[in-house]
């Protein structure tokens, strides 16, 4: 139930940044439901809004840094005719983070957020906790901890007993520091904090019948989204997957959540094992000679194959329903994951990194 006064909520990147790319996913949208709805509003940092924009650019810089090189640009010219803008790794990077710079703050913008900024806090104080190994830095927390620290004493400072804060992170770092604050909690994710408001509806056959009856549509927007993720392979050197295909799909732990104003949608959460058939390509290392001058083995053919490899990944699902709240099609899918997709095919692995 929602209180006369919203309860204050801070999203550790961590949980940002797996919920979606700006303007986020279904959980996105849903924490902007509540906080239209005033069950809570939402606190973030400047250096939180800094950390999502950077990882978001550095995944995709991952993607499409190659086009910073100049044979790159030179084969992609010559076989497609096009011609690509000269830019430096470092151009291309910066006009990422300039992009998810504008799109994160447009991102809190929704959800109302009140930005608190480090500048607030006195340096001092952290660099005796860390000489201190005391609350954030407590056990085997290394000095890699320092934004999170910097975070922490930013946001603690508002919390009081009739006007609590609860930090939604997956990093149990905050533990120790929680330690030592009143009035502040932590949860692991998004769909926790839905639960702590009381959304949850416990059972939910409607959906049950609703994947059961609608096989194919789902498993068409599963592979969509599957290959937007795309596919990394972990186990088999410069191997890459040219096409995935979702064949067959398998939800677990399903969890759903009301809207918390009045709407035609509800949210599910939980699991889903893919079957997916993939074509993949790699150098045959088997056949590669030694060159002992580079110290580097040199393949002289690709191999290519197909085979079918199992895939999970936790997920979040809008569905509409009709007026008598029944599900009736797919209003959003999205996986709850901030990179890419690792996966095997090495013949007798088949596991999901």
């Amino acid at each position: 139930m929602a209180t006369t006064r919203p309860h204050n909520v801070f999203l550790d990147s961590n949980v940002v940044i797996r919920a979606g790319k700006p303007p986020g996913g279904p959980l996105i949208a849903r924490l902007v439901d509540l906080v239209e709805a005033g069950y809570v509003k939402i606190v973030t940092t400047d250096l939180t809004r800094i950390e999502i924009a950077k990882k978001h650019a550095s995944n995709d810089f991952e993607i499409i840094g190659e086009l910073s090189k100049k044979r790159v640009r030179a084969l992609a010219h010559s076989i497609l005719q096009v011609e690509l803008p000269e830019i430096s790794a470092g151009e291309l990077h910066e006009k990422l983070l300039d992009t998810y710079n504008v799109s994160v703050a447009d991102m809190f913008k929704k959800l109302r957020a009140v930005e608190l900024s480090i500048n607030n806090v006195i340096p001092l104080s952290v660099f005796h906790s860390y000489a201190r190994k005391s609350g954030i830095f407590a056990g085997d927390a290394k000095k890699e901890q320092f934004p999170d620290a910097f975070i922490f004493e930013t946001i603690r400072v508002i919390a009081a007993k009739d006007d609590p804060l609860t930090i939604v992170s997956d990093d149990s770092d905050f533990d120790a520091a929680i330690r030592g604050a009143e009035h502040i909690t932590r949860l692991n994710s998004i769909p926790d904090l839905f639960s702590k408001l009381g959304l949850t509806i416990e059972t939910a056959p409607d959906v049950d019948a609703f994947v059961m009856n609608n096989r194919d549509s789902i498993i068409d927007t599963v592979n969509d989204e599957l290959n937007q993720f795309g596919l990394q392979v972990y186990d088999v050197e410069d191997a890459e997957i040219d096409e995935a295909s979702v064949e067959d799909v398998t939800f677990s732990d399903l969890i759903t959540f009301r809207t918390a104003r009045p709407g035609k949608e509800v949210l599910v959460v939980g699991r889903v094992e893919m079957d997916v058939k993939v074509s993949y390509r790699h150098p045959d290392w088997d056949t590669a000679t030694w060159d002992n001058e580079d110290r580097v083995a040199i393949p002289h053919r690709n191999v290519e194959g197909e085979r079918n490899i199992t895939v999970e990944a936790d997920f979040n699902m809008t569905l509409n329903v009709d007026s008598g709240g029944k599900p009736t099609s797919i209003s959003e899918f999205t996986f709850n994951d901030d990179n890419f997709m690792w996966v095997s095919i090495a013949p007798n692995d088949l596991d999901y990194k």
